[in-house]
């Protein structure tokens, strides 16, 4: 258990007293702008618990549902929010529970309410602690420090200049381009029928953090009130599984709801569900598999890297493909290889991106900055 806590002074002090052994994990968050706090909060991804006192933020009851929404949606921890003084019937208790904070969580009394509720956390701590003992397996050797990239490989040899790309053949009709009438009617058939944006996401490889970051661009959307959902566009979808894992899961026939977040396994789902919802994200898998064309259609096409050898021989094979609209977000590269990094892929530079580190997929990293720019395209 990790408890976070935006508070007044007094309600930490109480917590403080609480947690007299010094036993148990507990951080107090500073009280800035309710950006950086969500922002903090959702980077971390550490905490499974959060207590919100609205007396300690900035903003009142308008600034706080905000705040609690966002994060009910982007993150996978629980939160409590003290209303010491508030009436048990009022407006803001009912749109509490209506954006996800759950009835037990909204305390009432600084006193007694929230040293019963916080005891409780502590004993299930405990009891969760005891029994992951019992089951916990023997720890892994810590993996060895990546060298720089540098000292790995050499990126011209692998990035070829605009001058060198190889040439699309337009023999091949998979890769006829869409004509200009075709693609108008398409826009305006589009545009009547008001069907979701679609952001297409691929993978140069395997195991790159493609539905890492599939998942990671669903939840920036959600986590801006955008009506969202994910399909599994490859032949291996692995999320139902992830379904029979969380506690708090929906698993349906088709599609399951983790955190809110509705995911579909099958492309079958996209022709059905289209009017449902304002974006849907479709991952592709491995680009090497993936329907080409229809990643290129898309209002966003990613291409999901790495700077491996072998990653990086896999980013080549899709400048042949390139319609200029191909975004890359690297996966897994230091701050001080970026630079690099970018001058190296040339003339898509400006088109070059990187994920923060996402330990847990279901829980919204909080780059708002990158996830606009990366969907520039649709937004």
């Amino acid at each position: 258990m990790i408890l976070g806590v935006i508070a007044t002074d007094p309600v930490k002090q109480v917590i403080h007293e609480m947690n007299f052994r010094k036993d148990k994990d507990i951080r107090m968050l500073d009280v800035r702008s309710m950006e950086q706090i969500a922002q903090q909060i959702e980077e971390e991804q550490v905490f499974t618990h959060v207590l919100i006192q609205p007396d300690a933020l900035r903003e009142k009851s308008g600034g706080l549902l905000l705040l609690v929404e966002r994060l009910c949606k982007s993150t996978m921890a629980e939160y409590l929010v003290l209303l010491d003084g508030y009436p048990q019937d009022s407006r803001l208790v009912r749109e509490l529970e209506e954006v996800g904070v759950a009835a037990e969580n909204i305390l009432f009394s600084a006193s007694l309410a929230l040293k019963q509720r916080i005891n409780e956390l502590f004993q299930n701590a405990e009891e969760y602690a005891f029994e992951k003992a019992e089951i916990e397996p023997p720890p892994q050797a810590k993996p060895k420090k990546r060298k720089s990239v540098s000292s790995v490989f050499s990126f011209p040899n692998i990035f070829p200049a605009k001058n060198k790309r190889p040439p699309v053949h337009s023999s091949s009709p998979a890769q006829q381009p869409i004509s200009t009438l075709e693609s108008r009617m398409l826009s305006i058939q589009k545009e009547n029928l008001k069907i979701a944006k679609t952001i297409a996401v691929a993978g140069a490889g395997k195991r790159i953090g493609t539905t890492t970051q599939a998942l990671q661009m669903l939840l920036f959307l959600r986590a801006h009130n955008r009506k969202a959902a994910l399909i599994e566009m490859h032949e291996n979808p692995c999320l139902s599984s992830y379904a029979q894992v969380y506690s708090d899961a929906v698993l349906e026939k088709d599609s399951c709801i983790i955190n809110g977040s509705r995911l579909y396994f099958s492309k079958k789902a996209l022709p059905t569900i289209q009017k449902e919802f304002d974006f849907l994200v479709l991952d592709y898998g491995v680009y090497r598999n993936c329907a080409m064309q229809e990643l290129a259609d898309s209002d966003a096409s990613i291409i999901v890297c790495g700077i491996k050898p072998w990653e990086a021989e896999e980013i080549n094979y899709t400048f042949r493909e390139n319609n200029e609209k191909y975004h890359y977000l690297f996966s897994f590269v230091p701050q001080n290889d970026q630079e690099n990094v970018t001058a190296q892929m040339e003339e898509f530079s400006q088109r070059t991106f990187f994920a923060p580190y996402s330990p847990d997929m279901f829980q919204y990293n909080g780059n708002d900055e990158l996830y606009k720019a990366l969907l520039s395209d649709c937004l």
